[in-house]
């Protein structure tokens, strides 16, 4: 059920027994979107699928990998011109 609010509040409730299992505010979905989809990979059904998430997080893997090494070679650097 959506609220008309100025935070679009959102009451997600059970249809068998009609108790609210989760109340969600503008802050909430932006936690979700922000944090939990990006961390857990779950923006839709088809992300979530196994082949398809595994290709997305062994790519996503190399790249923060590579900008790891990246960093650190730009840091060493620093170091030693420094001197």
């Amino acid at each position: 059920m959506l609220l008309d609010d100025s935070e679009q509040t959102r009451y997600y409730l059970d249809p068998v027994s009609e108790e609210v299992l989760s109340l969600v505010d503008r802050d909430g979905r932006w936690y979700r979107w922000l944090h939990q989809a990006l961390h857990r990979i779950d923006f839709s059904a088809a992300v979530r699928a196994s082949p398809t998430r595994d290709v997305f997080m062994q790519t996503a893997l190399v790249g923060m990998a590579l900008l790891g090494v990246f960093g650190t070679c730009l840091g060493i650097r620093r170091l030693i011109r420094g001197r």
